[in-house]
């Protein structure tokens, strides 16, 4: 099963970036045989994020800080709503809250991207395969 996986990032070489302070998400594909490829950058436009007008805050409902609940956060997840995962360098809780309602994964992490992609693909590959995420005493899967 492929799937796309949104990272924000400064440079395109490393994940450093809160998912607040992004303007674009570089998209990576993971095929069927967990070979990721670039596959695009999506870019959120500022210039068609909601009107300035405050949305009634309830639980659940504010997408936290950044452009928080003038509707910036929400129309950066629906960019990325294709995805299964998010790697940010941060992600509050409100944001984190939104993703999840989305069915969207996601990982506060930084450093290299084909390092994380790689980590996280192999992690999610043994949830999706039903195997042990736990180590033996030598170090190898269980």
């Amino acid at each position: 099963m492929s799937y796309k996986v949104a990272v924000t990032s400064s440079d395109g070489k490393q994940v450093d970036l809160h998912f607040g302070e992004a303007d674009k998400f570089l998209i990576y594909t993971v095929s069927d045989d967990e070979s990721i490829t670039f596959s695009e950058t999506r870019i959120y436009d500022e210039s068609k994020k909601s009107d300035g007008e405050l949305h009634e805050v309830t639980a659940g409902n504010c997408a936290g800080s950044g452009t928080g609940c003038r509707g910036g956060n929400d129309k950066k997840i629906e960019l990325i709503k294709d995805c299964r995962v998010v790697l940010s360098g941060k992600i509050g809780f409100g944001i984190a809250k939104r993703l999840e309602l989305n069915r969207i994964r996601h990982f506060e992490i930084d450093g290299d991207i084909e390092k994380n992609l790689r980590a996280i693909t192999d992690y999610l590959g043994k949830q999706d395969r039903h195997e042990s995420l736990r180590r033996s005493k030598e170090g190898s899967t269980l």
